[in-house]
């Protein structure tokens, strides 16, 4: 070795040009991106010493692409390296590139100025892949370029408070799981925020907040809508709502987005009552890429009653995660900072500052709060991966007047969505003033010369009083009498003064004094036409008496009083469709006066046609139920739905129609509608209380009385959301019709239908489903409505579609062009149900057509339906049984039966479901046992079980016996010659009950029967067919099949067995499958089809298909998520399909309808 003693001092160890100096890669720590915004960590790794010899300071350049060819950004000397050694160094970048975007490679040389000889200087060199340069999203927005902070959006001031309702975890919905729709309720367990009497709200915000989007574009699309009304559809990016987002922006996840969008919901949101928000994918395609966390509202209100708070709102979503090692952040960095700005704060004052932060996916135990740089809490949120709800922090010791910060800081690598901020500073309660101002007058109205006596009704001490009568006069006694002698109106301000300050009280406008000579005008007024389609001119004529000088024509349409004209007679074009109250308010010098006409002026719409007002994908089924009621003017329905339908209601409408005598508004009534939406015959909801007064048109035009009622001719119908309102499958509701003072009164019923959409949890069949809904009369009739079908695509099953029409005979229909019956009314009343399933054409929309040649017509409600089924296993029951193998399964009078060997211990068992496999009882353990799986049959209505021998192969048949309920025994066992170390297979065929095996020392397959009840078996058929595990056995249109597993492989193969008189012959029209499994299948014989049942070759999922052509041809595949490592069972059971299996990794056994 040589030893080179350099100018600088330093010596270096020379190894011979045996030795060799490589770099084996260049990487970049933690993830193959540069971050932008900080110093980067890079990898050389695998430097290796080739040769025999210890190689010493070994200098390792590292160069950047963006920075320079020939000055690295940094060295690293490594002090020694053995001969045939390797290591790796972390190298520091410190280069800072505020920007993301372009591409940086690394170079790294080892030994770069070659003074260590070595056999090869061309590989002391290694450059990494052209790597992007990213900001990294799982930092702090402070780390991202021109990205925020969670800032200060609104802020208050003011008597009052604000209050917050977050939804429960379960609302959340992963991708995929809300493709019906997601409905969250406030008011019922989960409530609304709270809002203390005498409360005025100031503003109501609604956060929704999401995760994991991966919409091409970088913006979910959906449907909301809040308390029915939509209030963004579509692109979220360019919708109604304030939208903020995050993205880890690297790695695995780095398209994935998290979002908050925010939406002002103050002119929605009910106070009183129950408040909904529903969202519904874009199209089905949307629901897939995003999840939903669950929402939040929040509610700010004043309340004088309430002390006084500064409210500091902020809003931003910031995704944090901590790991050095895969995200390349510390907790330092991972920290989202909300600087709350826009007011200072009298810290003198301040008794309470509380934060409430909210963030998604936090928890259990995760993350630290930090306030003006003080650690408050650690590890302190505590849901879980799928809340946003808030937690709550003290922060009053903490509080500055100005520049106050919260920092919520990320401490795990599983992450949390940092979302809206609120703060909120309370300050100690003033002390109310020790005078309250106060006045009363004999007279506030009259004529000139008028003498008014005040009085003072100050309390406190007063020492001093100034009265000031509006009329440039004043005084300071305490009570006063003052005459004014002008006529004019006048207010009136009293201030008070004593040792603890002052006090004023004013009333606007408090004294009117008219002329004396002059009459006060009364009012009165006409106009033409009263009701009409708009846009509707009104001509209006003013008819008061004694010489008016002003007029003052307002009108009302349910958002207050308008003036539209000051003219002595008006004329005014009402553009909506609503009723409308007119108030004329008259004057002259002598007084004033005012007439109002409550829903004087009547506009409607031209005929409406029935229009798609809801449509959707449902798991479950649309239900629709619309008794005729006709002529009561009370009534009490209660409605049926099905079991499924409860806690899983989509959708629901309740429509009520009310005759009120005439088209015109002498006619009118009250009509009132409660619900019993829990079954507990008590009416808990006041759906509506309507009075029902406008005068309509003799023909198709439809007045709308307000947003959920109109008319049209003399008919009403008003309409009710109880989507949130039912929770029992026996819902009812009481309609109530009463007459107006001063009316004529009508007021029957013509009919209540209930609409329900629902999901049933224990289906995987998809129903789409449209309800129309519209006002059409017509006469004679001629009209049609229209299914947006467009979007299907063929294979549903079935297809219905529903008319509800009022009419003394029906009309003619089409469903696109079929001609369909009509019926006959039932007090003017009916409701028409078609099978439409072959009059739809996939791709294209469909038309329910009417008409009627004489005579009027009027449809409210057309419905449609289409359902595919879902292959799937429904309705599963695991049970709390268990067996190391394989259950069997039969169907005897209505009982579906279940056999196996204990677990533990090889005892028989048997026990049955009476309800469809939900609920199974009546066990039986019998002293038999057996090592194998059981099989079960019935033969000649009564149930047969067969097994092999525990101890021996020998095969045994007996018959289960029940007295009344229960099984009580295996009576006339038969033990038989022949032997088999696996499980035999039984069906009855004809009067004879067949076994079926597995050769003992070999693997053919045989096939013997009894006609004796299984006394006597005999006329065995030995077939040349082998296989390693039990064959199965199944009667399929009257003709006996067999299955089996290959012999020497897998696959899967189906015979029939054939007969020549009394003896079996053969196993005929054998088909081998593709498909492939290590154990038996499984066979049943439903509706024409033979299924076959295994489970996989190479994985442990359940596998159905079936033929419909006797075996020879099989398709129509399904694969389960269900798994086992056994055999599973099939049985038909009430013209069902049922699987059975032993579960995977746990040994419980389970039972499943097949869809």
């Amino acid at each position: 070795m040589l030893v080179l003693i350099l100018s600088s001092g330093v010596s270096v160890a020379i190894a011979t040009e045996t030795n060799d100096l490589s770099i084996a890669a260049v990487l970049i720590s933690p993830s193959d991106v540069v971050f932008a915004k900080e110093a980067n960590t890079i990898v050389v790794y695998g430097i290796t010493n080739s040769g025999t010899e210890n190689l010493t300071n070994i200098t390792v350049d590292v160069y950047a692409s963006d920075v320079s060819g020939t000055v690295p950004v940094n060295t690293e000397t490594i002090s020694s390296l053995a001969g045939g050694g390797t290591t790796t160094i972390f190298i520091t970048d410190p280069t800072i590139r505020d920007l993301q975007g372009s591409t940086v490679t690394y170079t790294a040389v080892i030994d770069p100025d070659n003074l260590i000889p070595e056999t090869n200087e061309a590989n002391n060199n290694r450059s990494s892949a052209a790597v992007p340069v990213r900001y990294n999203g799982y930092k702090g927005k402070r780390y991202w370029e021109g990205a925020s902070d969670i800032t200060t959006k609104h802020t208050y001031d003011f008597n009052g408070d604000v209050s917050s309702s977050s939804q429960p975890s379960t609302s959340y919905r992963s991708q995929g799981a809300w493709s019906n729709g997601r409905t969250e309720t406030w008011g019922g367990s989960v409530p609304n925020p709270d809002l203390p009497s005498g409360s005025t709200i100031e503003q109501a915000l609604l956060y929704v907040a999401y995760n994991w989007d991966e919409t091409p574009g970088g913006y979910p699309w959906w449907n909301v809508s809040f308390n029915n009304v939509i209030i963004d559809y579509g692109n979220i990016s360019t919708g109604n709502g304030i939208l903020y987002t995050d993205m880890s922006n690297f790695g695995l996840y780095a398209d994935y987005e998290y979002g908050l969008v925010v939406y002002d919901v103050t002119n929605l949101y009910n106070s009183t009552d129950y408040n909904g928000l529903k969202m519904y994918p874009y199209n089905s395609t949307f629901a897939d890429l995003t999840a939903l966390y669950p929402s939040t509202l929040v509610i700010i209100y004043q309340n004088p009653n309430m002390t006084r708070k500064q409210i500091f709102i902020n809003e931003e979503c910031d995704e944090l995660g901590v790991s050095e090692s895969t995200y390349g952040t510390t907790p330092e960095e991972a920290t989202a900072y909300a600087p709350f700005t826009g007011m200072s704060i009298d810290v003198s004052n301040v008794s309470n500052a509380t934060l409430y932060s909210f963030a998604g996916s936090a928890g259990p135990d995760e993350g630290n709060l930090l306030f003006n740089g003080n650690t408050v809490a650690t590890n302190a949120w505590h849901g879980d991966a799928y809340t946003a709800s808030a937690s709550v922090f003290d922060v009053k010791n903490y509080i500055n007047s100005t520049g106050n910060e919260a920092g919520i800081q990320g401490t795990v690598s599983g992450g949390m969505d940092v979302l809206q901020q609120i703060l909120v500073v309370e300050y100690v309660e003033s002390v109310p003033s020790a005078l309250d101002a106060n006045l009363t007058a004999n007279v506030t109205s009259g004529t000139a010369p008028l003498t008014v006596q005040f009085t003072d009704l100050s309390e406190g001490n007063v020492t001093n009083w100034l009265w000031d009568f509006g009329d440039n006069t004043n005084s300071t006694s305490q009570n006063v009498s003052h005459t004014y002698n002008s006529p004019g109106t006048y207010t009136v301000n009293l201030t008070v003064t004593g040792p603890e300050g002052s006090d004023s009280e004013v009333k606007t406008d408090f004294i009117t004094v008219s002329d004396s000579n002059v009459s006060a005008p009364v009012a009165a007024f006409t106009a033409t036409p009263l009701v009409g389609t708009a846009p509707l001119q009104v001509a209006f004529t003013d008819q008061s008496t004694n010489s008016p000088t002003e007029w003052k024509w307002e009108y009302n349409n349910g958002s207050g009083w308008v003036e539209f004209s000051n003219e002595t007679n008006a004329s005014y074009s009402f553009a909506t469709a609503v009723p409308y109250d007119i108030q004329l308010t008259v004057s002259n010098s002598g007084g004033s006066d005012d007439e109002t006409k409550l829903h004087y002026i009547s506009v409607g719409n031209v005929r409406e046609p029935l229009n798609t007002v809801q449509s959707g994908t449902v798991s479950g089924d649309l239900y629709i139920s619309s008794p005729t009621t006709w002529p009561a003017t009370e009534v009490n329905q209660t409605f049926t739905l099905p079991a499924a339908a409860v806690g899983n209601i989509q959708w629901a409408k309740l429509y009520v129609n009310t005759y009120s005598g005439s088209a015109a508004n002498t006619y009118a009534l009250s009509s009132t509608v409660k619900l019993d939406g829990d079954g507990d015959s008590t009416y808990e909801s006041t759906l509506g209380t309507e009075t029902m007064d406008i005068a309509s048109l003799t023909n198709g035009a439809s007045f709308p009385l307000n947003d959920h009622v109109n008319k049209v001719y003399s008919d009403y119908e008003a309409q009710y959301d109880v989507t949130s309102l039912i929770s029992a499958a026996n819902p009812a509701i009481n309609v109530k019709s009463e007459a107006i003072s001063g009316k004529n009164f009508d007021g029957r019923i013509k009919g209540v239908t209930l609409v329900v959409a629902y999901n049933n949890t224990s289906s995987t069949d998809q129903t789409y489903y449209w309800v129309n809904h519209g006002g059409d009369w017509s006469s004679p009739a001629n009209g049609n409505t229209i299914f947006d079908t467009s979007g299907l695509s063929s294979g549903w099953v079935s297809a219905e579609s529903k008319i509800r029409y009022f009419s003394y005979s029906d009309a003619n229909y089409t469903f696109n062009g079929v001609a369909k019956t009509g019926s006959t009314p039932s007090n003017y009343s009916g409701l028409n149900t078609w099978d439409v399933t072959d009059n739809i054409t996939a791709g294209q929309s469909s038309t329910l057509a009417y008409s009627k040649g004489s005579g009027s017509y009027k449809t409210t409600l057309a419905t449609l339906k289409v359902k595919y089924e879902t292959p799937g296993f429904s309705n599963k029951v695991t049970l709390g049984d268990t067996s190391p193998v394989s259950p069997t399964l039969a169907s005897l009078n209505g009982r579906l039966y279940l056999a196996w060997k204990g677990d533990g211990n090889n005892n028989l068992n048997v026990m049955y479901s009476a309800d469809n496999g939900m609920t199974f009882g009546n066990k039986y353990t019998s002293s038999e046992t057996s090592p194998e799986s059981p099989a079960l049959c019935v033969h000649n209505n009564s149930l047969y079980i067969a097994w092999k021998g525990n101890g021996s192969n020998y095969l045994n048949v007996a018959q289960v016996t029940m007295n009344g309920d229960n099984i009580t025994d295996f009576s006339n066992k038969v033990t038989l010659g022949d032997t088999s170390p696996v499980s035999p297979a039984l069906a009855s065929l004809n009067g004879r009950l067949y076994l079926a095996w597995k050769g003992d020392g070999n693997n053919n397959l045989n096939v013997m029967y009894s006609a004796d009840n299984g006394m006597t078996f005999g006329n065995k058929y030995t077939s040349s067919e082998t296989s390693p595990e039990s064959p199965a056995l199944c009667v399929h249109n009257n003709s006996l099949y067999i299955a089996w597993k290959g012999n020497g492989n897998n696959y899967l193969n189906v015979a029939q067995v054939t007969m020549n008189g009394d003896n079996i012959t053969d196993f005929s029209n054998k088909v081998t499958l593709g498909d492939t499994s290590p154990v038996s299948p499984a066979l049943a014989s439903l509706n024409g089809r033979l299924y076959l049942a295994w489970k996989g070759d190479g994985n442990n999922n359940l596998n159905v298909m079936y033929s419909a052509d006797n075996g020879m041809t099989f398709g129509n595949k399904y694969t389960s998520p269900e798994t086992s490592p056994e055999s599973p069972a099939l049985c038909v059971h009430n013209n069902s399909l049922y699987i059975a299996w032993k579960g995977d990794g746990n040994n419980n056994l389970n039972v499943a309808q097949v869809i």
